[in-house]
C-alpha cells in the first residue's frame, strides 16, 4: 500500500531564505519577479567574459532551452530564481572562457586525454568514496571543488594571484552552499575547495546536461536533450574542456566521476576509446531511495514545492535507464579496463579495494599510495557529517517494484586477492 501523494515545500530551508521567498508571490502579481531569460544571461555573461567570444551554436540552443524550462516547468520560488539566474551567468561566462582560449591557443585542442578514469554507477552507490581514494594517487589529475567552480584562468597563462583569488571564490561557494543547504554534508560532503569534486559541472558549463542531478525538474530541456542527432556531444566537449585544463595543469592520469556518465556509456567509450572506468554496484533500493531524497532536496531548495511522488517517479526512470545502458555499453569491455565493483564489499575494505585497481588497469606504480589512501580514510571517516536517513515509502516507492524494474544481473566483486563472479 502506498502513502499518498506528498508535497512539501521549502520550511526546511534558512530563515533568511524563507524570508525572501515570502517576497515572491507580491513581486509575481507585480509582474517584477526576476525572469529566467537566455538572452539576458548570454549579455551579461559576455559583458562579465570582457571579450567577444560566441558560443558553440549547441550549447547556445542548449541555453535558450533550459532558460524556458526554468522559466516554465521548474517552480521557482522567488530565491530559486535569483540563484538560477546567476549560476547561469556563471555558467555561461566559463564556457565563453574556454572558448576564447581555444582561439588564442589552438595548441591547446592538440592535448591527448590518454587513459582517463571514470568512476560511474548510479549515484549514492559509493562513488565519492571511490573518487576521492583514487584521487590520493601521486599521478592523479583531478578537478578540486574550486577548479570546477571557475575553471578557466582569465589569462591562459595563468598568474599565482589568478590562481589565488579562483581557490578563493571556490572557498567562498563552498561556503555558500554549506549555509544555504546544510544537509548536502550528510549526503555529498563538500568541506574545502580543494575536495575532489565531480566532472558534471564541465557538462553544466557546456548546456548538455543530461537528466540525473538537476537541481530542478526541467522536462522540457530533458525531452530536448534526449533528441540530439549527436548523442557524443557532450562528452566531446568535455573531451575539449579536459585539454586546457591538462594544458594548464598536468598530471599522469584523469580520475573523474559524476552520475551523469552511467546512462551515457556508449558515448563515453566512444570519445574516451582507451577509458579505463570502475562501475560502482549498490542494492537498487539503498540507491533509489537515498537519491530520491538527495534530488528531493535540490528541488526544494530552488523550487515553491516538491512533489515526492513525482520524485519517485523520476528517480526510478532515471536509475532504470542508466542501469540498463550501463549493461549493454560495458559487456565487452575486457578487465583491465573495467572493474565492477560491490558497495557491500567496498566500504569492509576500501583501501585495499581502491588501491589493488591501480594494479589492475596498469598506471604508475605509487609506493606511498595505501599509505595515502588509509590518511585519507583516517581523517574523513564514515558519517562524519551526520546520517542521510530516506525511505523509499515517502516517495511513493516500495522494494518490490524497485527490484522488478531494476533486478541485478551478476557482478564482479574486487577484491585485494581476486577477482570473482558474485550476485548483489
Amino acid at each position: 500500500m502506498q502513502p499518498a501523494k506528498t508535497v512539501t515545500g521549502n520550511a526546511s530551508l534558512p530563515l533568511a531564505v524563507r524570508t525572501i521567498n515570502r517576497l515572491g508571490p507580491m513581486l509575481e502579481a507585480l509582474g517584477l519577479q526576476p525572469r529566467i531569460d537566455a538572452d539576458h544571461i548570454l549579455a551579461k555573461a559576455q559583458r562579465l567574459h570582457g571579450a567577444p567570444t560566441k558560443l558553440d551554436p549547441l550549447s547556445l540552443e542548449g541555453l535558450k532551452t533550459r532558460a524556458l524550462a526554468y522559466e516554465n516547468d521548474a517552480g521557482l520560488s522567488l530565491f530559486g530564481r535569483i540563484i538560477v539566474q546567476r549560476d547561469l551567468i556563471r555558467c555561461v561566462a566559463n564556457q565563453l572562457a574556454f572558448e576564447r582560449a581555444y582561439v588564442e591557443r589552438p595548441e591547446i585542442l592538440r592535448e591527448k586525454i590518454e587513459s582517463p578514469l571514470f568512476i560511474v554507477g548510479l549515484p549514492r552507490s559509493g562513488t565519492t568514496l571511490m573518487q576521492r581514494l583514487m584521487c590520493c594517487h601521486a599521478g592523479a589529475r583531478f578537478i578540486p571543488f574550486w577548479e570546477a567552480h571557475e575553471p578557466v584562468p582569465r589569462t591562459i597563462d595563468p598568474s599565482p594571484d589568478d590562481t589565488r583569488r579562483r581557490i578563493k571564490a571556490g572557498r567562498n561557494a563552498v561556503w555558500q552552499l554549506n549555509s544555504v543547504v546544510p544537509e548536502l554534508r550528510a549526503v555529498h560532503p563538500i568541506t574545502s575547495e580543494q575536495d575532489p569534486e565531480e566532472c558534471l559541472y564541465l557538462f553544466l558549463y557546456t548546456q548538455l546536461f543530461p537528466d540525473c542531478f538537476d537541481f530542478a525538474r526541467l522536462p522540457t530541456y530533458w525531452h530536448w536533450f534526449e533528441g540530439l542527432a549527436d548523442r557524443t556531444a557532450p562528452h566531446r566537449q568535455l573531451s575539449r574542456q579536459l585539454k586546457l585544463l591538462q594544458w594548464v595543469r598536468s598530471g599522469q592520469h584523469w580520475v573523474l566521476k559524476s552520475p551523469v556518465h552511467t546512462a551515457r556509456l556508449p558515448e563515453l567509450l566512444e570519445v574516451f576509446p582507451d577509458a579505463r572506468i570502475i562501475h560502482m554496484e549498490r542494492d537498487p533500493v539503498r540507491s533509489v531511495a537515498s537519491l530520491c531524497s538527495l534530488t528531493a532536496l535540490m528541488w526544494n531548495v530552488l523550487g515553491k514545492q516538491v512533489d515526492q511522488e513525482e520524485v519517485g517517479t523520476y528517480v526510478l526512470g532515471v536509475a532504470e535507464r542508466g542501469r540498463a545502458v550501463a549493461e549493454q555499453a560495458l559487456a565487452n569491455l575486457p578487465p583491465e579496463r573495467l572493474a565492477r565493483v560491490a558497495y557491500s564489499e567496498f566500504v569492509q575494505d576500501p583501501v585495499g579495494i581502491a588501491s589493488s585497481l591501480y594494479t589492475r588497469f596498469g598506471y604508475r606504480h605509487d609506493p606511498a599510495l595505501e599509505v595515502t589512501m588509509q590518511s585519507f580514510m583516517e581523517a574523513n571517516p564514515r558519517n562524519r557529517h551526520n546520517t542521510h536517513v530516506y525511505n523509499l515509502s515517502d516517495f511513493g516507492l516500495d522494494e518490490e517494484t524497485v527490484r522488478q524494474r531494476l533486478s541485478p544481473p551478476l557482478r564482479v566483486k574486487v577484491g585485494t586477492k581476486r577477482a570473482h563472479q558474485v550476485a548483489v
